[in-house]
């Protein structure tokens, strides 16, 4: 069975009736666009739902909420003593819906058949929705009682559930997507660990020097009129007995792992070329 296109769906694929891959009609883009009940969309704001109900297609009122303390009324009803309801924080119904639908190739890429919310869930059926307990929350926890949850009826209409894609739009870049597009190198020497590209947080074995800059490459002196970076060796020291270099992989947000990198000597610049052809040069103390 041949497999399914997944840019077909979002609308990217670009070999038409010559792609090899399955385009599924129930994934049409045009089902969106020409879907029956054009008032309706599934909801695609961000940050307004904890992950629990989210993943189960619950409506959530946790936003505006403060920590696990106070949970929203569906947790606070049937999540159990181990739920730790937070805020779902990049994540929409409409981009947790599509990862779903995105699964149920067998059955037409539609959505599963609604649970009561005290119907036995995990492995076998073996656990039986519970509240969290009395102790675990605030003592001014306000919310919906579990009788009003229980007489809510589905969130998702039937005609959404039977046809998704008709109702759902590509999921938008994650947000480390985003902070890749929104990036901008740092000056040399004032990388920060958690941002720069140069300057990654380093496991310290004992005895073991830290990977170092740009700026500590080119302090560095060659011997032997050597114009390349000394050969490294398993002891850690080269050939004239100095100390090697080691540099950690660049990983790029957007581009992936560095698949070349090169150092200019005489201004301590560093040019990385990536596995897609991108190539990205970061200036030394020097300039270029």
């Amino acid at each position: 069975m041949a497999e399914s296109c997944k840019a077909w769906p979002r609308g990217q694929c670009t070999w038409g009736t010559r792609c090899k891959r399955v385009h599924h009609k129930n994934l049409d883009p045009a089902q969106y666009e020409n879907r029956e009940h054009q008032e309706y969309s599934v909801p695609n704001d961000v940050n307004v739902a904890c992950p629990r109900c989210l993943a189960k297609m619950l409506p959530c009122d946790k936003k505006g909420r403060g920590g696990i303390d106070d949970p929203c009324s569906e947790c606070r009803w049937f999540g159990g003593e181990d739920c730790n309801c937070v805020l779902s924080v990049g994540s929409s119904y409409n981009d947790v819906i599509w990862s779903v639908m995105e699964t149920r190739e067998r059955s037409g890429y539609d959505l599963p058949a609604v649970k009561g919310r005290e119907a036995p869930y995990g492995k076998l059926g073996a656990k039986i929705p519970m509240p969290i307990s009395q102790a675990r929350l605030r003592p001014d926890w306000k919310g919906e009682s579990r009788e009003e949850l229980l007489g809510k009826p589905d969130m998702l209409l039937d005609y959404v559930r039977t046809l998704p894609r008709a109702y759902l739009v590509p999921p938008g870049r994650t947000s480390k997507e985003a902070r890749g597009d929104a990036y901008v190198p740092p000056p040399v020497g004032q990388e920060r660990p958690e941002l720069g590209l140069l300057q990654r947080k380093r496991k310290r074995a004992p005895g073991a020097s830290s990977t170092p800059t740009v700026a500590d490459v080119s302090s560095m002196s060659t011997t032997a009129g050597a114009s390349t970076m000394p050969r490294t060796t398993r002891s850690g020291l080269n050939a004239a007995g100095i100390q090697s270099v080691q540099l950690s992989r660049d990983q790029d947000p957007r581009h992936g792992p560095a698949m070349r990198t090169t150092i200019d000597w005489d201004t301590g610049a560093v040019t990385h070329t990536y596995r897609n052809g991108a190539m990205a040069t970061f200036p030394g103390p020097n300039g270029f």
